[in-house]
């Protein structure tokens, strides 16, 4: 999904997108820390979220958080 939005201050042409970036397996967000860089510097606004129980979150897993990957 891209969500396209222009303030007052920006430029006709030039649309801001609001991008959320989610990682696979095994991974955080940090595995996206160079686009996240790269789309911020070019003006975008950008989510990078670490799912529970995985990657810097692992400490957080536990039945119940798998169960509700699998549903």
């Amino acid at each position: 999904m891209e969500i396209t939005t222009r303030s007052k201050t920006q430029p006709k042409g030039i649309n801001r997108v609001t991008y959320v970036l989610i990682h696979g397996g095994w991974h955080g967000s940090w595995c996206w820390k160079r686009i996240r860089k790269a789309l911020q510097g070019a003006g975008h606004e950008v989510f990078t979220p670490s799912l529970t129980g995985v990657g810097e979150r692992s400490h957080l897993s536990s039945a119940t958080v798998i169960r509700r990957h699998l549903l």
